[in-house]
């Protein structure tokens, strides 16, 4: 089954229906969809166990990052795939414009490389997960990421979790690409949100 490109197809179309109902998902309610909709082998796999979880987590990954590669192939779409919440805009993005820094080009082609290579899926074990987990809340939790993230919102240390939404809204109501904004802005906005809304889930 792990090799069934028709199972990883199906997932990429029902991602890319999913889209067209609305613009905005956060990854858990896509997982809580699929999961009502019986998508396999999404449907199937236990989210108590943290290694299903992975699993699950990997798949919608791996479905999301072949729905921008299709959607950019035949310029239909582009998506901002954050940490917590995945964004459609419309074509072209400012994704990987000259606007974006090589180490933002870079983190964002190794995530794609990653969760592209199935025999990440295939071979990963319950000890790994664990210490992918420590080593991605860490890297989230970086103090020179919290405060450039904080800047960028126009924050003080110790927002609360509805500050956070809250600048958030205000800044995407600029800079949203459907309202005429700048791509690369509303990016750089979405990723200070998902790293101060993953700090705020850790505390």
């Amino acid at each position: 089954m792990l090799r069934d490109m028709e199972t990883f197809q199906h997932i990429t179309s029902y991602l890319g229906q999913a889209f067209e109902e609305q613009p905005v998902w956060r990854e858990h309610a896509l997982i809580r969809k699929m999961q009502r909709d019986g998508i396999e082998p999404i449907a199937s796999l236990s989210l108590s166990n943290m290694l299903s979880l992975f699993k699950v987590h990997f798949l919608v990954r791996h479905g999301l990052y072949q729905l921008r590669a299709k959607w950019r192939s035949t310029q239909r779409a582009d998506l901002i795939i954050g940490t917590i919440e995945i964004v459609s805009i419309p074509y072209p993005s400012a994704t990987k414009s000259d606007g974006a820094t090589n180490s933002e080009i870079r983190e964002t082609d190794l995530l794609e490389h990653y969760y592209k290579d199935l025999s990440n899926y295939e071979t990963m074990t319950e000890a790994e997960v664990e210490l992918l987990l420590n080593g991605f809340w860490q890297r989230l939790q970086s103090p020179e990421d919290a405060s450039e993230a904080l800047k960028t919102l126009g924050l003080e240390e110790g927002a609360s979790y509805q500050e956070i939404k809250s600048a958030f809204r205000k800044h995407a109501q600029q800079s949203h690409p459907d309202k005429g904004g700048d791509g690369d802005v509303f990016n750089s906005i979405t990723k200070a949100r998902d790293t101060l809304l993953a700090q705020a889930a850790k505390k």
